[in-house]
């Protein structure tokens, strides 16, 4: 299938079945995929909270302007994006250039230009990474054979 196909078969599914289960290998699977894809600089300034348990599915939702789907999902991902995981000194920064210099495409002399590199790409990269991050999940999805959720807003920004 081609990038074509996939985002002219992307669909918002806004209603779920709490019992269908979805195993951590095929969890595992959709999120290991979507890591593989590249992000600015390859900082990968995002975490993501996978929520399984209904009482914390309900605080959620909470926030969520009281969204069913929400708690309805079997399971629920919260991805965060980092504003400052392009800062010298930062985990995401640092976990990326001890896994370049390992990788042998940079040696530790070159420490000082990477986070002056990475300074230059600041907040608006972050952020568009983090976009891209979570349609990468989404995207994988229907593949992994799950329907794919519309992403939602809370007061405080987006989830």
């Amino acid at each position: 299938m081609d990038f074509k196909d996939v985002m002219t078969r992307r669909r918002s599914v806004n209603f779920f079945d709490p019992e269908k289960n979805v195993s951590d290998a095929l969890l595992k699977e959709v999120i290991e995929t979507a890591a593989k894809t590249p992000s600015g600089f390859n900082l990968q300034p995002w975490s993501l909270i996978v929520l399984r348990n209904k009482e914390e599915k309900m605080k959620l939702q909470q926030l969520a302007w009281n969204q069913p789907k929400i708690s309805e999902a079997p399971v629920t991902l919260i991805v965060l994006a980092d504003r400052e995981g392009w800062k010298a000194g930062h985990p995401f920064a640092e976990r990326n250039f001890r896994e370049t210099v390992k990788a042998g495409a940079m040696t530790e002399e070159q420490h000082q230009w990477f986070a002056d590199t990475c300074t230059l790409r600041q907040q608006r990269g972050t952020e568009n990474g983090f976009c891209l991050q979570k349609h990468r999940i989404f995207c994988h999805v229907p593949d992994a054979g799950c329907k794919k959720p519309r992403s939602g807003h809370t007061p405080h920004g987006r989830i």
